[in-house]
């Protein structure tokens, strides 16, 4: 969205030296020189889009109900092998607790074996 709203700026500004000469590109143009409330909506829009897209980008990984990692708890996003970590130790409960893994694919379960790699 940003790289959206600095070519529209672009254009606005330095359209008539960057783009071809058609004369739908310049009717584009004079119109949007001759009326600017929708290119500033339309920035102020995309603006609006993109900070709600980054303030609410929480997410939540699960894993067989037990909770891994919650961005909305922490605020902050995981670091580099955190998630991974937190389901090898899920794994390990579940191996050591006798308990089977299964996924579930269109509502059928199926038994998974895990081997080490």
């Amino acid at each position: 969205m940003r790289v959206g709203q600095v070519l529209a700026l672009t254009a606005y500004f330095f359209g008539e030296q960057l783009l071809p000469a058609t004369p739908r590109v310049r009717a584009l143009l004079q119109g949007a020189h001759e009326n600017r409330f929708p290119l500033g909506l339309g920035l102020y829009v995309t603006h609006l889009g993109c900070e709600l897209a980054y303030s609410t980008s929480a997410f939540e990984i699960t894993y067989n109900g037990q909770l891994l990692f919650s961005k909305l708890r922490t605020g902050r996003f995981p670091q580099p092998g955190e998630i991974a970590a937190k389901l090898e130790a899920a794994i390990a409960a579940e191996r050591a607790a006798g308990s089977a893994l299964t996924v579930s694919v269109d509502g059928v379960d199926a038994p998974v074996e895990l081997t080490a790699a």
